[in-house]
This record gives C-alpha cells, structure tokens and sequence, in this order.
C-alpha cells in the first residue's frame, strides 16, 4: 500500500482542506506516514499570504527531492496558480493542483506505490498541472470597491494562469469529500470558499476565487454527523464566514416550537446568523467557533444571535489590519477606525450584557432571552435552556477579542503608524496576529513601492507586541480566582494537562483524575495569569463530559 504525507502551510481552511485531500487519498488506497522522506507521495498544501511562508515551501521541495528521488510530489494550495513558482519548482514538482480541483481523484489516482495517475495535461517539462482558468477580471463585488481598483485587477492576473470564469454559484464538489479529520474532538467546517473583497494586499481571491458558499443543509449534515460521532468543537471557517449567505435554506431542518419568522433575509437569502442559529439547535455537548470575520460585515443581526446561542464561544477574531484611515482606504478594507471601535464597543455591550456575572459560589439562574427582546431571531429551543442552566457553577466569561495588525505597509508613515498603537491601546486585544508586510505578486499593492525597511518593521512590530503583552495580561488576570469550563486538548511530558476555555485562551492545569482525556470538558479554577496562558487546578467535583451526563 503505497503512502502518502501531507505538509500543510497556512490558515485554518487550508488545514482543512488538506483533511479533505486525506481522505480523498485514503478512499484510494493510499495510507498515512509521519516520515514524509520515506512516502510514496508528498502533498504540500502552500500558503501565499506571506514570503515566509512561500519561502517555506521553496526550502522544503528541494530537500525531500534530494533524500528521496523516487518520491511524487503534489503543490496544492494558494502558490498553484502563479507563473514565476512554477517557473522556480518546474523540476521538482509531478503534479500541480489546485485545491478545488482534488475532486478529480479518480479511483485511478495511484496504480502503484511509485505511479501516479495522470492528472490534467503535461507540461513541456514532463510534469503534470490543471490550469485554473478566468477569462476576464473578475467583477470587484463589494460597492465600496474603489473603481480604480477595478480597473487594475486584470492586469495583476498576467501572474496566473486564469482564463476562464470562475463559478461562484456553487461551492465545488471537492467540498463533499469526507475528510480524515486530524482531532477526534475537534472539526473544521468550511462552509464557503474564496472572497470578494479584493483587499489591495491580499491574494487570496486570485488564489482561491470569488466567494462560493455549500448550501446550508450540507453544512448542517456534517456538523451533525460530527457530534453524533462525539465532536466536541466544530469551527466554521471560509476566508470570510459572516458574508455567508444560501440560496436554499435547509429543508426538512426542525425548527423550534412556535417558529414563525423568515428563514430568508430581504435578498432571499439563508445568511449566516442564520446558519450560526441553526447550528446551535443541533441537539449534544459541543462548542461553536468561527474564524474569519471582517469588520464590515459584522451585522448587528449576527452580534445578537452570537449573545443568545449558549454554544457559541465569546471569542471572536476580527481583523483591523491598521488603526490609519488613510492606509484602510490603501488596503481597500471598506470600513474607518471609527466604524471599527465603533463596532467592538457594541460587541461587547451587547455580548457581555447578556451574560450573567458570578464567581463559582454564586447561585443563579441563567436569563434566557425573552421572545420579544429578540423578535427577529429564533428562539433558543425550550430543551436547550436545561443545558445552559448546568453552566451556572461556571464564571461566565466576557468576549475576547482578537485580530490581525499589518505594519510596514507602503506608505505608512510613522504617525500612521502610531495611530495603530493608539487603536491596540483602545481595544485591549486579547490576542493580536502581528505581521510585517511583505509584497504578494498579482495584488493591486505590489506596484506600489515598499518604502518601509524591514528593520522599521521589525521595529514597528516589536512596539506592537509589547502594548499587546500588556493588554492581554490585564485581560487575563481577571480570570484569577474564577472556574473556567475548559475543553482538555492534550497532556504535557511533565504530565499537566492542556485545553482551551471557551473564549480561546490557552490554560495548563493539573487533574488527580485518571479518566480524563482530550475531548472531555472540565472545570477549571484558575491560580495564575500570563500574557498568553492561563494556569490552574481541576475542580474537586468534576464529569468527565460537559454537562455532567
């Protein structure tokens, strides 16, 4: 049985969609290595986002080619599609793929350990590569899109091998592909593709496309299927979730008693507080995520559904990118630093008012929303109320708010870049992604001039992590003293435990228990407080299973 080893560089759909290429290799005979110098086929699922991570993939080939000369080996992910890495990886790579292409997997994918099935047409040079294609430049969606940048889109595509529309009606087959998932209790759920948003420094719409969104009942199936198999954290992702929206809402879903709203917005669409809704009714034990939001469509709808779904974690990435109007306008981000403010000001009213505060020996009872305080949105199913009531030994947790930051972007001055700072200091980030800008070719961006040196950046960058250290320690030691419920990822060599509380932040912990595993929830009292992890104690009466079934 010939095997395979996948090398995945990126965010979490491109975990995700290397889960699905796993299984579409396994469905065909092919078995799993650690060792990727001894497989049959390496798969490298590459990032394009930055250039160190396309540097990555520029170290590895070569080096598994050379301890390995028979080895296959297939580049998938956002780098397929650009000219000058095929040009520099010609010689190495057998097949290029693009990730939406995986379900073209036959049952022929591999005739023998060290065959592979030809996939799409060969090169000149005797590898083989599908040619993603558009024909024309694709419209900029969004109405707040600059014409400008409309009108420069085209010529950014003279680096990739688009010749044909792409279809953003449907989502792509290689979605239906069951995936091997890599965590037994924890799952991503792609519930769309690509992006409209055209950001001026991003490649990911020409990498991946125009947005595309799997029809709600699908998504809804998986997740179920998930928890029937005891999953106990399912994170919808797409580059971005809350622009989700469905032309079939799922049928034959049930809804909860005296149900009678739309399950359409005004465009006749399922969006995705919607969908968020829905997935919260799905009867088990199991915490909801979602990754990645952007500020512009964060809907006042959505905020208020996040505060009346008792499975969905207060933890919510929003990426600001600046705290600069005028560089917000350059990266064709849609929004200003007051909408932004604005927006987590809200956020965290609405999410922290709704949640009732009390340390572990308070006594309370869980205020579910009333139907006329949410007239709009579904009502929390009346068995789902039992449930958030056993939470009520547990400190409720308040919103945690993270984001990405770029610096150095072209331009920016230094008192741009302190308006960046300024915003950091404002919102007290629980977490922040700090990234020094780096030129991606075929963005509307790489013309412009990189006029910040890369040891500002790294200055600038620095200046950033440090008022970030300071904001997340105050953030996290109002955790001192409180139960936390945790859900148990792994034990540490020198035998804590490790998980992850509801509002995303790391937590090590000790447990005298023997039966305690990864994918159990726990109650967790907290003794210590860190920039970016907590420490603490199991509670001496604690269920292996959330709640206490």
């Amino acid at each position: 049985m010939p095997a395979y080893h996948i090398i995945t560089i990126g965010c979490q759909m491109n975990i995700s969609d290397s889960e699905r290429l796993a299984g579409k290799l396994e469905q065909h005979g092919y078995r799993k290595t650690d060792d990727k110098y001894s497989a049959d086929l390496v798969v490298i699922n590459t990032c394009g986002v930055r250039q160190s991570a396309e540097n990555r993939v520029y170290g590895l080939i070569p080096k598994i080619k050379e301890k390995n000369s028979k080895v296959k080996i297939i580049l998938t992910g956002c780098l397929v599609g650009r000219k000058d890495v095929r040009r520099r990886l010609e010689k190495y790579v057998d097949v290029w793929l693009p990730i939406n292409k995986i379900f073209n997997f036959s049952a022929q994918v591999c005739r023998a350990s060290q065959r592979l099935v030809r996939l799409g047409r060969r090169s000149a040079s005797g590898g083989q590569f599908f040619r993603p294609s558009l024909s024309r430049q694709p419209e900029a969606g969004p109405p707040w899109a600059e014409i400008r940048l409309r009108r420069t889109i085209f010529k950014q595509f003279s680096n990739y091998n688009f010749q044909t529309k792409i279809d953003k009606t449907k989502c792509g087959d290689y979605l239906d592909i069951k995936p091997n998932y890599e965590s037994k209790f924890s799952a991503f759920v792609p519930i769309g593709n690509g992006c409209d948003n055209f950001c001026s420094y991003c490649v990911v719409p020409y990498a991946r496309g125009r947005e595309v969104y799997r029809p709600a009942g699908e998504i809804l199936d998986e997740v179920k299927d998930l928890v029937k198999q005891g999953y106990r954290e399912i994170i919808l992702i797409a580059q971005n979730v809350n622009s989700y929206k469905s032309e079939e809402p799922p049928l034959n879903f049930p809804l909860c008693k005296g149900e009678n709203v739309s399950l359409l917005t005004k465009e006749g669409r399922f969006n995705f507080a919607d969908l968020l809704n829905m997935v919260n009714q799905i009867p088990g034990d199991f915490w909801i995520r979602f990754f990645t939001s952007h500020p512009k469509d964060m809907s006042d709808q959505l905020i208020k559904v996040l505060a009346k779904c008792e499975k969905v974690c207060h933890q919510i990435h929003l990426p600001a990118q600046v705290g600069d109007d005028g560089v917000l306008k350059r990266m064709n981000r849609g929004y200003t630093v007051s909408d932004y403010v604005k927006l987590i000001k809200k956020i965290k009213n609405i999410l922290n008012d709704q949640i009732p505060m009390a340390n572990d020996q308070t006594n309370f009872k869980l205020q579910i929303p009333n139907s006329k305080q949410f007239s709009n949105f579904r009502l929390i199913p009346p068995e789902a109320k039992s449930t958030s009531l056993l939470r009520q030994a547990v400190w409720q947790l308040p919103v945690s708010i993270t984001t990405d930051i770029i610096v150095g972007f072209p331009g920016e001055t230094k008192k741009q870049f302190d308006r960046t700072a300024e915003l950091m200091r404002r919102v007290k980030f629980d977490m922040a992604y700090i990234a020094k800008y780096s030129p991606r070719p075929g963005t509307s961006a790489f013309k412009l001039a990189d006029n910040v040196s890369r040891k500002e950046k790294v200055k600038r960058a620095k200046q950033l992590d440090r008022i970030l250290r300071q904001t997340a320690l105050v953030n996290n030691k109002k955790y001192l003293g409180k139960t936390v419920e945790v859900l148990v990822e792994s034990k540490t060599k020198a035998g804590e435990w490790f998980g992850k509380t509801a509002t995303g932040k790391d937590i090590r912990f000790s447990a005298d228990s023997e039966a305690l595993k990864a994918g159990d929830f726990i109650k967790v009292k907290v003794t210590r407080a860190k920039e970016f992890c907590l420490s603490g104690a199991a509670a001496k009466k604690y269920k292996g299973v959330r709640f206490g079934n």
